[in-house]
């Protein structure tokens, strides 16, 4: 396994515990916040905190042509803009397991279908078989309801609803990014950079 190799799948890891980490956070301010003014707040201190990276150690501040820069600004739309909300949306009626298990599980299985149909990039019969693993096993979470305490099902449904739209956008998203860099070599915070702009630019209109 290759050094590359092993720092993508240990910054995938670190990526989905960040996720489950954050979502006790937003689940708490989801009481108080509209999921669109979350995902505002969220974007806004993490632009910031990306510009400070830029600023202070060292980060990219690069001209990137024009189709690429499109594709990350839309990318950030759809995965943040949209996938974000409907993200907090399915925390405020479902809570952070089901959400987490829902979006973070299913987002990278659709990710794996769009690479190999736009990308032709394969995948071995094991991880197929590890994938339909996956699904029953999310399938199975959400039919599981054993404590009284457990949301109505027009409340279910809604939730998982939204789960699954921000597993498809975050997909998608993501998809277009790395559209973008098989077109450019981006510096990775500067694109997470435009991405969050593109966000901040779809939730600001819609509120």
């Amino acid at each position: 396994m290759s050094y590359s190799h092993t720092l993508g799948l240990t910054a995938g890891l670190l990526a989905a515990l960040s996720w489950a980490v954050a979502a006790v956070i937003f689940r708490q301010l989801g009481v108080r916040l509209h999921p669109l003014v979350l995902n505002l707040y969220k974007g806004t201190i993490a632009s910031v905190a990306l510009v400070l990276v830029l600023v202070f150690w060292g980060g990219v501040l690069q001209p990137v042509p024009l189709k690429p820069f499109l594709l990350l600004l839309f990318s950030g739309m759809l995965g943040i803009g949209v996938g974000d909300t409907a993200f907090f949306a399915a925390l405020n009626r479902l809570g952070e397991r089901q959400t987490v298990l829902i979006a973070e599980t299913v987002a990278p299985l659709i990710t794996i279908m769009l690479a190999l149909l736009l990308f032709q990039e394969f995948i071995s019969l094991a991880a197929w078989l590890g994938i339909i693993a996956i699904l029953f096993g999310v399938y199975l979470v959400i039919r599981m309801r054993s404590d009284a305490n457990g949301p109505p099902q027009k409340q279910l449904l809604a939730g998982v609803s939204y789960g699954l739209i921000a597993a498809i956008c975050q997909a998608v998203g993501g998809i277009m990014s790395k559209g973008a860099f098989r077109l450019y070599d981006i510096d990775p915070v500067w694109s997470s950079l435009v991405r969050l702009l593109g966000g901040l630019l779809l939730v600001a209109v819609l509120i």
